[in-house]
């Protein structure tokens, strides 16, 4: 008996996410999809999850291509704006103390700007040996000539 009334409280409480199952929806395109693969139909798992994808992937490049702009405009004013902790104290030093923080150099920090000078070097020899023979060409090869 019990069971009877579980059950028919539950389904008035579920009578309003009857749409969910709709299958236009991407909340069932994920859930067909996470069936059917435990279910085995591999096929009509990759199709809604292909569908799934397709729409992410046709509404991401609509987001970042038409809406970027106002996307910009609005990270722009936020990161133009002053902070909201500009006049406490607490974050005032906290900010001095980041800046002033100094540290010394670790062992691969030096190691890579060994590498950046070695690359440097050799690119402007490369270069200027480019150069010299890049002169010597539009002059013609020098010659004895009397």
């Amino acid at each position: 008996m019990l069971e009877t009334r579980v059950l028919a409280v539950l389904d008035r409480l579920l009578t309003k996410t009857r749409f969910a199952q709709f299958p236009v929806l991407p909340s069932y395109w994920l859930s067909a999809s996470v069936l059917n693969w435990a279910e085995g139909a591999i096929s009509a798992s990759f199709f809604f999850a292909m569908i799934l994808l397709s729409h992410v992937l046709f509404f991401g490049y609509l987001a970042t291509t038409q809406m970027g702009g106002l996307f910009f405009d609005a990270a722009s004013r936020v990161q133009s704006r002053a902070s909201v902790f500009g006049g406490w104290g607490w974050f005032k030093a906290l900010q001095e103390r980041r800046q002033d923080f100094a540290y010394n150099k670790g062992l691969v920090e030096i190691l890579f700007s060994l590498v950046r000078t070695m690359e440097t070097t050799c690119t402007m020899r490369s270069s200027s040996s480019a150069w010299r023979m890049n002169l010597y060409s539009q002059r013609g090869s020098p010659s004895i000539s009397a």
